[in-house]
């Protein structure tokens, strides 16, 4: 199983419209690509940063304001998917985020959940 995340940075001054993403983006982005072959699931993490008192450091700080990760059987179905439907999914990023995603595509070798 392969997995594809995009990671969106978190970066001072940038904007991330979380409720946008949450109830709209990713809707749409998974009735585009969610009924097709080898589509396994999808995850969608908001990142927290911590106050820790106890430590020396202020606080921890998640590098990512959100991490989306869709799962498939392969590359390739998801290559196949994605890249029809692109321009319509790329083309949302403007009414979430100024934050170009980190693009990561990974092997899965452990999962258990």
């Amino acid at each position: 199983m392969f997995n594809i995340s995009f990671l969106y940075e978190k970066k001072k001054g940038s904007v991330f419209n979380e409720d946008y993403f949450i109830n709209v983006h990713i809707p749409m982005a998974l009735k585009l690509l969610s009924n097709k072959r080898g589509f396994k699931g999808i995850s969608v993490e908001v990142g927290l940063d911590i106050k820790e008192p106890n430590l020396a450091s202020p606080f921890l700080a998640s590098p990512f304001i959100a991490i989306c990760q869709y799962y498939y059987d392969t590359i390739e179905n998801f290559m196949n998917e994605y890249s029809y439907h692109e321009n319509k999914i790329s083309d949302d990023l403007v009414n979430y985020s100024d934050i170009k995603p980190i693009i990561q595509i990974s092997q899965i070798k452990i999962i258990k959940v």
